[in-house]
């Protein structure tokens, strides 16, 4: 199963945004703050 797949079944039919693509692609975790907007699915970057 691919990452959007993934995605779309974990978060109820939603398209991942292009950031969330990007953390999802890294293979080293990054300790670093995410400057994103309400709305924009920042819960679902953690999840």
């Amino acid at each position: 199963m691919q990452y959007d797949d993934s995605f779309r079944t974990l978060s109820g039919g939603h398209e991942p945004r292009d950031w969330q693509r990007t953390l999802a692609s890294e293979s080293d975790c990054l300790n670093r703050a995410a400057r994103i907007q309400t709305g924009f699915g920042s819960g679902s970057g953690t999840e």
